[in-house]
């Protein structure tokens, strides 16, 4: 009963919340004000040439209804089989629209719940009698009541109906996740490959052109060319993917992972970092935007 009383009080705050957000200004003025607050520089849509001002363009101006599909977590899986990739896709355990369907008692010991119409919303549970439940599930209610289009001026999730999904763990039984392969793909062609390590630790990100030669570049996060990562096995498999997955759009990143050879679909993300990331050096971030051509 305590759990459930402090949902009610949850949700009257998330809903007052998204009130809020949903009727915040969508323009390029109030885009820019949050973009020089988290960047420390003034945005450039009227001649952008960085990656960062080419997403913030993105936003404002390129529409396709297709992007709605493959933002959403549920419905994306559609969208992977109608390119005939349904076998990468993770095993589903349930699909929630309020916090109060979640059987606790009936989840696996082990699971990863996401919501569907954000990005970043995600709770890895390697077990669930650890798990504090209280805490997690206003975290999910939270989502369910909240927009992140409002909230982070991302066209693509606008129309998306809030759901949780809970899929199958794909770590092992210590905790450790597999390798994230990001494909930044442009025009259907993957350019540049970002592979996260150690995410829960000390995490890491290097990053990588189709050959597999290291680049000492930066997304956000530190590299080390010093870390032994051996081009995968399946890399060329994998090169194919995303060149089908992201063939209708001029930008999109191709997130896979691979388990022990085995290949996962995980997503579909059109605004890295929502074009906020730290690129370095300038001259990858210049090179990063000239791959996409705006009117």
């Amino acid at each position: 009963m305590k759990i459930k009383r402090k949902l009610i009080l949850q949700k009257l705050l998330n809903k007052v919340l998204a009130a809020y957000f949903q009727h915040a200004p969508f323009d390029a003025f109030h885009l820019g004000l949050g973009f020089r607050y988290k960047t420390g520089r003034k945005m450039n849509i009227k001649n952008p040439k960085k990656y960062g001002d080419k997403i913030q363009w993105i936003k404002l101006n390129y529409r396709n209804e297709l992007i709605t599909q493959c933002n959403d977590k549920v419905r994306v899986r559609d969208y992977v089989k109608e390119k005939g990739y349904g076998h990468l896709l993770n095993e589903v355990i349930g699909i929630y629209k309020t916090v109060e369907e979640i059987d606790m008692d009936a989840l696996p010991p082990s699971f990863a719940m996401r919501a569907n119409h954000g990005s970043s919303w995600n709770i890895i549970c390697h077990d669930k009698r650890k798990l504090d439940w209280e805490k997690e599930l206003r975290k999910m209610d939270l989502w369910i009541h909240s927009n992140y289009c409002t909230m982070n001026y991302e066209w693509g999730y606008k129309n998306i109906e809030p759901k949780i999904i809970c899929e199958k763990y794909l770590g092992d039984c210590e905790g450790n996740t597999p390798n994230d392969y990001k494909f930044f793909c442009f025009d259907g062609e993957p350019r540049i490959i970002a592979v996260d390590y150690d995410r829960f630790t000390n995490h890491k990100r290097n990053i990588y052109d189709p050959e597999w030669n290291f680049l000492d570049c930066r997304i956000n996060f530190m590299n080390d060319e010093n870390h032994n990562m051996e081009r995968p096995q399946n890399f060329d498999e994998m090169l194919d993917i995303c060149r089908a997955l992201s063939a209708d759009f001029p930008h999109v990143r191709v997130d896979l992972y691979d388990v022990k050879g085995k290949l996962y679909f995980s997503e579909l993300t059109f605004y890295n970092g929502s074009g906020m990331s730290q690129l370095l050096p300038e001259s990858f971030d210049l090179k990063m935007g000239e791959w996409i051509t705006v009117i």
